[in-house]
């Protein structure tokens, strides 16, 4: 006895067995397996990947499952804290010196719980100090979250890119963040 569970896919669960018209004998067979397999291919031609688990294993699984009419994931903004220490987003990105730390904020859809945020290609980390909202700019309020990045005295000079991961989707603000030094 066997168990295949949608864990890719972020939804516990029992992929098609049969056909859903109950039919039964060679024919209703026949019939139950190729709509079993069609089932199969939508599923894993949609990114899924079945993993089997026995009775006497156990399966352990870290995973999101995106909510119905899920919105778009975008990073419009990113700013950093003026004097009265208030971010101000802009379209054009961050500046911070190398060895310091900096803290970020980033705007737009889909900067909620459940997004990971990390500099492409680089080992410097980010670490997420809350969600927010964005309020005021003559701008809709948006979704937004305040970051610290903590950048390594030896890191190289130059634009480096702030990605966003949320529920299998991603966003990618390209130079987002300038190192100097």
């Amino acid at each position: 006895m066997w168990r295949r569970v949608h864990a890719a896919c972020g939804r516990a669960g029992v992929p098609p067995r049969g056909h859903p018209d109950g039919t039964s004998g060679a024919e209703g067979a026949r019939g139950r397996f190729w709509w079993a397999l069609a089932g199969w291919g939508a599923w894993l031609l949609s990114g899924c990947t079945p993993i089997v688990v026995s009775p006497e294993q156990i399966a352990v699984a870290d995973m999101d499952a995106p909510r119905e009419g899920e919105q778009a994931l975008n990073i419009l903004a990113i700013g950093t804290a003026d004097s009265e220490g208030r971010i101000v987003l802009r379209s054009t990105g961050a500046e911070v010196a190398r060895g310091e730390s900096i803290q970020i904020g980033v705007m737009g859809p889909g900067m909620l719980w459940g997004a990971q945020f990390m500099i492409v290609g680089v080992d410097i980390p980010v670490e997420l100090v809350r969600f927010a909202v964005t309020q005021g700019g003559g701008i809709e309020s948006q979704p937004a979250a305040v970051l610290r990045i903590d950048v390594p005295a030896d890191a190289e000079p130059g634009l480096y890119s702030i990605l966003v991961l949320r529920f299998g989707r991603y966003s990618i603000f390209t130079g987002g963040l300038e190192v100097t030094g």
